[in-house]
Formats: structure tokens, C-alpha cells, sequence
């Protein structure tokens, strides 16, 4: 180990995921220690991580049966990280599928500071039909912390402490079907905490993802109307939900009310596409290039990849232009 290099520890869990879990062991092998949690596996997951250990005898990874009745993500988050070994500086709390990208050491090793509690980055997040890029924070210190909320957990920390954002890509995640009830979950949740809007917003988009759209609505309503609430993410949820009903000028007046709330960079991208959808590609184009502007230096672009943004961008100018000029450009 280099002198005065952070150590890190990787903590997660799996059940039946043996499909992915080569390529999650792959990408974390570099850590100075792996805890994994086995929830119950029953498909061969566990013969594929010892036979990475075998093929691996350097890399420090310990596995241990855990079972969990009835079912909560925090439960399984904090076993793990109960489990990360007092030695280690950093923790990096992964599902099993994540992959972290190449060379993701060197760069934890660039923005580490012992006196921040926790990093925001980016993760790739990929769909059977689309891509997006979001930021997440669950990489932190390794001491005065807790997961809470039995599902959309939320790392807490005991004593107050510095947030640094890393401008880097770190994770990519595939999206797969969640293997418990996430309605279910989130009723618990929200039995637990009545006051708080975040689980009334996130099983209004668990009902989106169903297809009851009603449910949806009247949930991101009831999120609304709570004390707190970041309004923005209701309202931008309530434009998805029309857009699924093929409202598309109701999305529009619920975009709005987002951006009024926060006119960040995703949500003009979002009505960008609204617009383009309705044939308003000049003012589709204008939006995307006010949109630039509200990107951090070296930040990923929303969609994924700077080519398809790019693409987008040139074919609203083209048509905007022709749209100007009756056709005739």
C-alpha cells in the first residue's frame, strides 16, 4: 500500500445476480477491502465470487450470510458497513450492479480530503431504451454514519460535515427490476414519516412506472401540498406523467412550474424535448443553449453521451430556422 494513500472499502449486497456479479468484482477488485452481503442467494452467485477469490488471492474480500424479515435497504446497508473494517478512510456503498470505471482509485486519490464527510459524482444510469446521467453521493467516511428509511435510503451523518462534489463519471449502472415491493416499501416509509414529502414523490413515480397514472397524480399532489417540499421534483414528476397520458401542453405548464422552483439544466433539457415534440423547434433550440450555460465545467451532459446532445441541438437549429422562414432556409 502506498504511504499516505485513503484506504477504501467497498460495501454491497446480492441475491440472485449472477449474471452481473463477474463484472461488479471486476471493477472493484483494486479496493483495500470488499464486504459482501448474501441475502440468500440460491443461483450460483456465491460459487462465481469464490472462484473469483480463487483466480484473485490478493484482492480482501469477505462475504457473510445475512437474512432480513421483513425486508428493509437500510437494514442490509448498515449490516454492511458495520462490517468495514476500522482502518479504512473511505467507503463506497455500491449495488451489485454498479460497475466503477477504470482508474476510479486515482481519482478518489485526487479529491480526497480527510475532513469531508461525503462526495457527490456522477453516475451513468442505463435503460433498456435510454440513457441519463445523474449524481448520487454515497461515497463518505468511514465513521459517524447511518443509513435510514427502509427504502430510497438516506446516508446520515451525526455531526454535520463538507459535501465535495468529484466532476467525474464514476459509476455505471444497469436498471433491472427491483427484487422486493417497492410500493410496499415506500407504504412503510411513509407510515414511518408523514410528514416528509420525499416518499409521497417517490411512490408517485414507483405508480408512473406502473402505468397508474391516477395514483401517480394524486401522490406528487399530496407531496405538494407538504411543508418542505422541494417543489421542483413533484412538478417535474407531474409533467412526466401527463407526457405518459400524451398531454404534452400540460407537461409544458408543469415544466415551467418546475424551472420556476429550479431552472437547472435537466429540466430545460426536458422541455427542449416537449417543444421539439410540438413542432416549436427555434424555441426548443434557444432553451438548449441557455441550458449549457447551467452546466458545471467538465459535467457529463444529460443525455448520456455529448454527440447525441450535440445531434439534438443542430437538428432544433435546422428546423427552427425552417420553421422562421415558412420553409425556406
Amino acid at each position: 500500500m502506498e504511504k499516505n494513500r485513503p484506504c477504501y472499502g467497498i460495501y454491497s449486497f446480492y441475491s440472485d445476480h449472477k449474471s452481473v456479479i463477474s463484472e461488479f468484482l471486476d471493477s472493484v477488485r483494486d479496493a483495500d477491502e470488499i464486504i459482501l452481503c448474501d441475502t440468500g442467494s440460491t443461483d450460483g452467485s456465491s460459487d462465481v465470487i469464490k472462484k473469483f477469490i480463487s483466480r484473485n488471492p490478493g484482492t480482501n474480500i469477505k462475504v457473510v450470510s445475512v437474512s432480513i424479515s421483513p425486508w428493509r435497504y437500510d437494514d442490509i446497508r448498515n449490516i454492511g458497513l458495520s462490517l468495514i473494517s476500522r482502518n479504512i478512510d473511505l467507503c463506497i456503498c455500491l449495488d451489485i450492479g454498479e460497475i466503477l470505471v477504470p482508474g476510479w482509485k486515482s481519482i478518489l486519490d485526487d479529491y480526497y480530503n480527510p475532513e469531508i464527510a461525503r462526495y457527490e459524482y456522477y453516475v451513468k444510469v442505463r435503460r433498456p431504451d435510454s440513457e441519463s446521467i445523474v449524481t448520487e453521493s454515497r461515497i463518505h467516511r468511514n465513521r459517524g454514519c447511518f443509513w435510514k428509511h427502509p427504502v430510497y435510503e438516506e446516508l446520515i451523518m451525526d455531526a454535520p460535515g463538507n459535501v465535495r462534489m468529484i466532476p467525474r463519471l464514476m459509476i455505471t449502472r444497469m436498471v433491472s427490476e427491483p427484487k422486493h415491493d417497492i410500493i410496499r416499501l415506500l407504504q412503510r416509509y411513509i407510515k414511518e414519516h408523514p410528514s416528509s414529502w420525499i416518499p409521497l414523490w417517490r411512490i408517485a413515480e414507483a405508480y408512473l412506472e406502473k402505468g397508474s397514472l391516477m395514483e401517480a397524480h394524486i401522490f406528487a399532489d399530496k407531496a405538494l401540498l407538504l411543508c418542505d417540499c422541494e417543489k421542483s421534483k413533484p412538478y417535474a414528476l407531474k409533467a412526466r406523467i401527463c407526457l405518459a397520458e400524451g398531454l404534452y401542453e400540460d407537461a409544458l405548464h408543469y415544466l415551467d412550474h418546475a424551472i420556476l422552483y429550479k431552472n437547472d439544466f435537466h429540466l430545460c433539457v426536458e422541455k427542449a424535448k416537449i417543444l421539439s415534440k410540438l413542432g416549436h423547434h427555434m424555441e426548443a433550440y434557444v432553451i438548449m443553449k441557455e441550458a449549457m450555460k447551467k452546466l458545471p465545467d467538465n459535467a457529463p451532459h444529460s443525455f448520456g453521451w455529448n454527440r447525441e446532445f450535440d445531434e439534438f441541438m443542430e437538428k432544433e437549429k435546422i428546423l427552427g430556422l425552417e420553421e422562421i422562414s415558412g420553409g425556406q432556409v
